[in-house]
């Protein structure tokens, strides 16, 4: 009976991994994410810390199995690595991602384990009496506060352990969900901790609900907070530049990725850019001051090695009242970067600040460069950039650059502001094929919006190219896999979101003070129980 209720209790775990990344794009069942939550807290009900370290392994290979195996496409389809290799380190990769959400579950089970209390009755003892209030007030900072701070520490190490991989945090999954509103106010942990101290509201609701207090207290809280978060969703933090609107033309020239990299291929893909570049802004007043995006690597030769080219497009865009924001690797004193320059009316250099790992350089270069060698992977050898650099100039305009998955590093694009007026993603989904990875990304540049007050435009080889508004809602956007222009208007702003001035490490700071309180606590009653007894 015993094991049969385990295997229940894993089998629940797996399948609440399943479900969570249905609640983020291109699915955005958002509701998903409290309600994974809440059956993973409860699958880890009476069980050791062994059995919780299982439990959570089992949750997190559910989720990162089916949210995050899309690496496969990369490693196999364009990474050219056979199936078996292909699947092997996508498993790994998934196992490590696994890890933390087991983490959960065997330190929940270690620092505050979740066990039966006594019945109470009229005659019981002092020790029994003490016994139950222990275990009752365990009970409720075990669902309120020690389960919700310990997710969102894990996703916090996540997002910087081994280069990090802050993918599917709990707070994207609410950018179009009434607690939106909070993002501006405590970023994507503290809307992570709110789902999850939603998912413990509703474990106590279902566990006392018998008690009238309950009944109506927790519901009518909960809708209190959904309320305020609906009506926070309404408040402008941020104020326009200037009240003349900047067009906004994005390229996507829908470049196949097996050819993007070849010469004679790169040649015709930087003519397509410039002849769809040259009718947007044949279609425009010369008075109108334009910004045109190109996306991640649109120019696949080196800036010193494409000058000729680029500047007579420099000059043709200066004629037409035009920016020009491009995607270019750069060679400087011998190190090669992921990088973006502005042509036409602006000017600055961005180089790419956080890698994707065994992409775009190896990590612990010297123990696994043979390894890599003998594997047969195919490895770019680019560098970091500077971690502080000058945001790009567009006419009396301030942007800041992000490429690629750099939108999900918060804390690397919030150093920008509030000096920066625009957010421009430059991207190239093309390695992921037609997986959810692009959408996926998406979702995280709307956040980026919403929590930044900015507006956002991001440029991607063949989708998801959209426009995003300072409430971190799509306002424009193109099909994937289809060569087009976007075009739309949009307002350069200014000003901070109350996140943007405190950041993220003061969330974190008052949810691992709150978990000490809850150990504190904890330590004290059972102290004074056994001194008395």
């Amino acid at each position: 009976m015993k094991n049969s209720k385990f295997y229940a209790q894993c089998f629940l775990a797996l399948l609440s991994g399943i479900l969570l990344p249905f609640a983020f794009a291109p699915y955005e069942y958002s509701f998903l994410a409290v309600i994974s939550s809440f059956l993973f807290f409860l699958s880890l009900q009476k069980k050791s810390p062994k059995a919780g370290f299982f439990i959570g392994l089992l949750y997190g290979i559910g989720c990162f199995g089916t949210g995050a195996s899309w690496i496969y496409i990369s490693i196999h389809t364009y990474g050219n690595t056979n199936v078996f290799l292909g699947m092997m380190i996508t498993l790994s990769f998934v196992l490590y991602l696994a890890l933390y959400p087991s983490l959960v579950g065997y330190i929940l089970q270690k620092c505050s384990p979740d066990f039966n209390p006594p019945s109470p009755s009229p005659a019981r003892s002092f020790f029994a009496t003490n016994i139950f209030r222990i275990t009752e007030t365990s009970s409720l900072t075990r669902a309120l506060i020690v389960f919700p701070v310990l997710s969102v520490i894990m996703e916090w190490f996540r997002s910087f352990v081994i280069t990090g991989f802050p993918w599917l945090l709990l707070g994207y999954s609410q950018i179009n969900s009434p607690l939106a509103g909070y993002i501006p106010l405590i970023g994507v942990y503290g809307s992570s901790f709110l789902v999850l101290f939603i998912a413990g509201t509703l474990y106590v609701f279902i566990k006392h609900c018998k008690n009238k207090f309950a009944a109506i207290s927790i519901p009518l809280s909960l809708f209190l907070l959904y309320l305020t978060g609906h009506y926070l969703s309404f408040i402008h933090w941020t104020t326009p530049v200037s009240s003349s609107p900047l067009k906004i033309s994005l390229i996507q020239a829908n470049v196949p990725i097996s050819m993007k990299w070849s010469e004679q291929y790169a040649l015709k893909a930087l003519s397509d850019y410039i002849f769809l570049s040259k009718q947007s802004i044949s279609d425009a007043s010369k008075d109108t001051q334009t910004l045109i995006v190109w996306p991640e690597t649109a120019v696949t030769f080196f800036l010193d090695e494409s000058m000729p080219l680029l500047t007579s497009i420099d000059k043709f865009a200066i004629d037409h009242n035009t920016a020009i924001i491009t995607g270019i690797p750069i060679r400087e004193n011998n190190l090669f970067y992921n990088g973006a320059v502005v042509l036409g009316k602006g000017n600055g250099i961005y180089l790419k600040r956080h890698l994707v790992p065994f992409g775009e350089y190896t990590p612990f270069q010297e123990k696994l460069g043979r390894l890599l060698n003998f594997l047969n992977l195919p490895m770019s050898d680019f560098s970091d950039g500077p971690e502080k650099q000058h945001l790009l100039k567009i006419f009396n305009i301030k942007a800041a650059a992000l490429i690629c998955y750099e939108v999900t590093y918060s804390d690397l694009w919030r150093s920008d502001l509030p000096d920066a007026n625009l957010l421009v993603g430059l991207s190239n989904d093309s390695w992921f094929g037609k997986s959810i990875a692009s959408a996926q990304q998406r979702q995280i540049a709307q956040f980026a919006a919403l929590a930044s007050g900015r507006e956002m435009v991001v440029a991607t080889n063949s989708g998801e190219t959209v426009v995003i508004n300072s409430h971190g809602k799509i306002a424009a956007s193109l099909p994937i896999n289809k060569t087009a222009v976007l075009e739309s208007k949009i307002i350069p702003l200014k000003g901070a979101t109350p996140w943007v001035r405190v950041g993220d490490t003061c969330i974190i700071v008052i949810l691992i003070f709150l978990l000490s309180l809850t150990q504190i606590k904890n330590f004290h009653l059972k102290n004074r129980l056994f001194q008395r007894k």
